[in-house]
């Protein structure tokens, strides 16, 4: 549960940054953005994919 919230939380991060570096013209903090976007995108499908197979 830790690791979606953490997911969800650095993926919304990744979009203020991406926005902000939008908004000045930053090209450096855009691709910064998306690659954290991209990250916290990974890790939260990994936690869908490893539950997939989960049994409770």
């Amino acid at each position: 549960m830790w690791v979606a919230a953490l997911g969800t939380l650095g993926s919304a991060a990744g979009i203020a940054i991406a926005v902000t570096g939008l908004v000045e013209f930053n090209h450096t903090k855009v691709i910064a953005g998306v690659a954290v976007i991209l990250v916290c995108t990974a890790v939260y499908v990994s936690i869908l994919v490893r539950d997939r197979n989960r049994v409770d």
